[in-house]
């Protein structure tokens, strides 16, 4: 069973969320990583959700 734009979304942003773990803890990081609010996170997410309902399916 295909997953659902919103299941996509969802991994789409933990890669995110990731790979902005790992470079904040970069000892050569010297920029500032925002972590984002729930609210923000969930925004985010029906946001990608809305995008991802624009690819059409082949």
């Amino acid at each position: 069973m295909p997953k659902t734009n919103k299941e996509l979304a969802i991994e789409l942003y933990s890669a995110y969320l990731q790979c902005s773990g790992a470079f904040s803890s970069n000892p050569n990081n010297t920029g500032i990583v925002k972590i984002p609010s729930n609210d923000e996170m969930a925004e985010q997410v029906a946001d990608l959700t809305k995008k991802l309902a624009k690819i059409p399916d082949y």
